[in-house]
């Protein structure tokens, strides 16, 4: 019997899916570099954990996407439709994977990848973020920043300083502020096949 030439080509990656989907890695929520966050993403994807995976993105790319809903539809369309996205996204490790790893500036990478003549590649981006943690038993507070967080803090002269959004503590929350960090968080910028250019571009649910 002679298969159809997309069903040849397909086939390794089906098998990898098949022989993989018994062993997903632990899942894991770290975003101190770009292969964290790809590691972390697709633990979340082998176990279908999709608010998981959603946390793994970037907020450009769900602004780009129009929210969660849309994040939902599109993932099970990746992943039902394009052989590469349903073995090596869900069940393989795209971080041991040969590569190429593409730098585009300080807070944005690229993984390019090729497989039976097909590439793929996943975009990166660097975040700011701010966690506050306070001395009373109450929950920390963190936020997404605008700027860079070379923008954000300074030294002059003997003084450091830091611009932090006016909103961020009321007068309650400063008085009992224990501790103040300031952070990057590596995020998934863009998945080849993924965003649907028809999206909307509405502020999306983070």
């Amino acid at each position: 019997m002679t298969l159809p030439t997309g069903l040849r080509r397909a086939l390794p990656l089906l098998v990898l899916a098949w022989t993989m989907s018994a062993c997903c890695p632990t899942r894991q929520l770290r975003f101190d570099s770009p292969e964290e966050a790809l590691a972390s993403w697709q633990s979340q994807l082998c176990h279908d954990e999709i608010e998981a995976e959603y946390v793994c993105l970037a907020h450009d790319l769900k602004l780009a996407m129009g929210g969660f809903p849309t994040y939902v539809g599109a993932r099970h369309r990746l992943l039902a439709d394009h052989a590469f996205a349903a073995a090596y996204l869900k069940y393989g490790d795209l971080v041991e994977r040969d590569h190429e790893r593409v730098e585009l500036g300080a807070d944005h990478v690229r993984f390019e990848y090729v497989s039976s003549g097909q590439s793929f590649a996943l975009g990166f981006q660097r975040e700011a973020w701010i966690v506050a943690q306070f001395d009373d038993g109450r929950a920390e507070m963190q936020r997404r920043l605008t700027r860079p967080l070379r923008e954000l803090a300074g030294v002059s002269g003997p003084r450091q300083w830091l611009d932090l959004p006016s909103d961020f503590l009321n007068d309650d929350q400063r008085a009992h502020l224990a501790t103040l960090r300031l952070e990057h968080r590596w995020k998934i910028g863009s998945v080849d096949g993924l965003l649907d250019t028809g999206a909307n571009t509405s502020e999306p649910q983070l």
